[in-house]
């Protein structure tokens, strides 16, 4: 083989051999597969369902009902007061009425004299002298008759001193037959009474009549009396003391 052949030969043979060695020595990458230790992933055999909330639906306005019409009563389906305060009852006649308004009380069956009331010594006690202050006097009924059994009340304050006593007529007769008798205080001083007659069961039968009494222990008795509403007489009876 001529040398230029042979050398050209050698070059070729020494490129291939370099080639293979290259390839052969080259490291090929392992395949993919799981490594060791690693976790492994398994797909869900189940599909995730989406859930949607619905949307609210929105509140409905609030309609107003119309406002009912009141019902006006016909005329005389109630029954009209009568004069006297009483209502009648429909369908029936004066038996069924029914009593609304409120009793008017009587008319006061006394009142006091008018020359009431007259101040005196107090001569039951005329030994107490100015230690004593009190009223008396009689009640009257019809045609100047004596009434006995009733209460006389008297109130007022005596220098800061309330005064509340009673008296009973036909009790004292030294003022009378209808005669009472009531202490207001131990002592003479100015002061403001009340004074009023009623029945054993407390119904007022006089209207309350106020009176004054001073400091003169000369005149520390005051006689009230009281006669029946419209009596005329206006003489004061007074008692008769005895010397």
């Amino acid at each position: 083989m001529p040398r230029g052949r042979l050398w050209l030969f050698a070059f070729f043979a020494a490129l291939f051999l370099t080639a293979c060695r290259v390839v052969l020595e080259t490291p090929v990458p392992p395949l993919p597969g799981p490594e060791v230790g690693a976790p492994t992933f398994t797909a869900s055999p189940f599909t995730p369902t989406l859930t949607l909330t619905p949307t609210p639906s929105p509140t409905p306005a609030q309609t107003l009902l119309p406002t009912e019409t009141p019902v006006v009563p016909e005329q005389g389906a109630y029954p009209a007061p009568l004069a006297n305060g009483l209502l009648a009852t429909p369908g029936t006649g004066v038996e069924g009425l029914s009593l609304l308004s409120t009793p008017t009380p009587a008319a006061p069956m006394l009142m006091v004299q008018s020359a009431s009331p007259a101040f005196i010594p107090a001569f039951r006690y005329a030994s107490l002298g100015c230690n004593w202050m009190g009223v008396a006097g009689q009640v009257f009924g019809a045609g100047g008759n004596p009434l006995p059994n009733l209460v006389v009340s008297a109130s007022g304050n005596v220098a800061g001193q309330s005064v509340d006593a009673l008296g009973f007529t036909g009790l004292v007769t030294d003022y009378g037959p209808g005669g009472y008798e009531i202490q207001l205080a131990n002592r003479v001083a100015p002061a403001i009474f009340w004074i009023q007659v009623y029945d054993l069961q407390g119904a007022p039968l006089s209207e309350a009549q106020m009176f004054q009494m001073g400091d003169d222990c000369a005149k520390n008795l005051a006689i009230i009396n009281f006669v029946a509403t419209g009596y005329l007489d206006n003489r004061l009876y007074l008692p008769l003391v005895g010397r």
